[in-house]
């Protein structure tokens, strides 16, 4: 069952996003003999390493061709738009699989008529691994525990980053960020969700 924390207006945490099947249906699409894992190595990031990795989308930017993870963006849609009050549309699916020593920069996914709804994927996880989610809004820090099947919903011209996991962590950390944006000719409308 869903459990939802408003940490600011535009800043939402929910636990147990998914139910078990639907979680570890989601999971299976990190698993590498399914989907090709790419990692690029990125101007300016000392020691050669990839900072960070994702799915193979197969095509560039956008929503991609992996039906599992449009399913599942289409239907976690419904919980951010009962969230926010507003409809939205899917516009981009993002993948992030890291591992200890890959770091991420601050980064935003879109304007202000969009919003990310960031899903923690990982099978296990421990506190001691770290990973944790980092967001600013408005002059505050918002430090947010990787748990697996937690997701963050916020406005996505925010800056945010996943931290990597620690030297301590034996596995990836994986991360699925489906990003919408509002529909204007239903801003000032209330949605029945």
């Amino acid at each position: 069952m869903q459990r939802i924390k408003k940490l600011h207006d535009d800043l939402y945490v929910i636990d147990d996003i998914l139910g078990d099947k639907d979680f570890f249906d989601l999971l299976v699409e990190f698993r590498p003999e399914f989907n090709n894992w790419m990692f690029n190595k990125q101007d300016g990031f000392k020691g050669g390493k990839p900072k960070f990795g994702n799915l193979n989308k197969h095509t560039y930017g956008g929503i991609g061709d992996n039906l599992q993870l449009i399913k599942y963006a289409e239907i976690l849609k419904y919980t951010a738009m009962k969230l926010l009050k507003k409809k939205l549309h899917l516009d981009r699916i993002n993948t992030n699989i890291q591992f200890a020593g890959q770091h991420s920069e601050v980064h935003v996914d879109g304007g202000k008529n969009q919003w990310t709804l960031c899903v923690f994927v990982s099978y296990t996880w421990n506190e001691e691994w770290g990973g944790p989610f980092h967001i600013f809004i408005d002059r505050e820090e918002h430090l947010i525990g990787f748990l697996p099947n937690k997701a963050v919903l916020f406005r996505a011209d925010y800056g945010h980053k996943g931290f990597a996991p620690s030297s301590m962590c034996p596995e990836a950390r994986f991360s699925v960020a489906f990003t919408y944006t509002e529909d204007h000719a239903m801003i000032d409308r209330k949605v029945n969700v």
